[in-house]
């Protein structure tokens, strides 16, 4: 196989795997279809995959990174003894080993070509780094602390090996609720998601964003627990008690903001399910938390 081919059959085996999603055409011009696979990447859930994928991608990323150019440590000269200063793509540098600034999930940046770090280093080193990252967490069995790190192999990087460590989160989106005070796993996570914990494994609010649900109805029913966790001023009802919207409520949600000529957004990466919603009409719900609640209100489960 060339590189194309290559390509191809990556995109169509990843797309195969989640046909949930409306079925995008695959991009003729080569920028594209890189961006579809980087995308198709950095959604997958950490599962095996077979032994036929590993090869044809194996083979893929480490051409790809042969292109772009591998950068080998002793070829570098150290300013003083023992540090060297090198800038340049941290997934073509050959060494012994890298660091990744990871989140506490350890499970890499699931945005679609996302710029950070996380998502470079995933997005190259293959589906296998996801997979492995996720046992060492089951294993763990809680998410990893700031400071703390775990080693894991680079795969298809030219280094040996990633360090991945989660360092203090100050920014906008999550890490200003970080720096809050929000937590994303915890009392609050198992008190609202446990049924989704049993269910589908996730092991906190972030990293549960992204998993492909396969009904609509099984999507916004976790998102309804999303932003009942994380927004106590919009408050979901079910059946006049105090726990959080089932499926059907949500789902009911969601058809009457379509129909009132809006959508609240639960998330903006969630573009998959954004596509048959008209962009002009698309809310962010941070700022339309006044007409949501009143479509709450208005809506009753059957």
């Amino acid at each position: 196989m060339i590189q194309t081919e290559r390509r191809i059959y990556l995109i169509e085996e990843l797309l195969k795997e989640q046909p949930w999603y409306e079925r995008p055409e695959i991009p003729e011009d080569e920028a594209g279809q890189k961006r579809l696979l980087r995308s198709l990447f950095n959604i997958r859930m950490p599962r095996p995959v077979s032994r036929e994928f590993l090869a044809v991608q194996d083979a893929y990323l480490q051409e790809e990174i042969r292109r772009k150019g591998i950068t080998d440590f002793a070829d570098l000269r150290p300013v003083q003894e023992g540090i060297y200063l090198w800038q340049g793509d941290i997934t073509t540098i050959c060494c012994d080993a890298i660091v990744n600034a990871a989140n506490s999930g350890m499970l890499g940046c699931f945005v679609p070509c996302h710029g950070c770090i996380d998502n470079a280093i995933h997005t190259f080193a293959g589906v296998q780094l996801r997979l492995a990252c996720a046992e060492l967490m089951k294993r763990q069995g809680h998410e990893e602390e700031t400071g703390r790190a775990k080693i894991t192999p680079a795969f298809n990087l030219p280094c040996r090996y990633v360090l991945h460590t989660v360092g203090p989160v100050i920014g906008a989106g999550s890490g200003l609720s970080t720096s809050a005070g929000f937590t994303y796993t915890g009392e609050r996570f198992r008190r609202y998601f446990g049924d989704f914990i049993d269910k589908y494994g996730f092991r906190d609010m972030y990293s549960g964003g992204f998993y492909p649900f396969k009904t609509p109805e099984e999507h916004w029913a976790y998102w309804s627990r999303n932003e009942h966790a994380r927004h106590s001023q919009v408050f979901l009802l079910a059946h006049g008690g105090g726990e959080p919207a089932s499926c059907l409520c949500l789902h009911k949600l969601r058809r009457s903001l379509c129909a009132a000529g809006d959508c609240g957004s639960f998330n903006m990466h969630q573009w998959g399910y954004r596509r048959s919603i008209k962009t002009e009409k698309c809310l962010k719900l941070q700022k339309s938390f006044p007409k949501l609640r009143r479509h709450i209100e208005m809506t009753s489960v059957s």
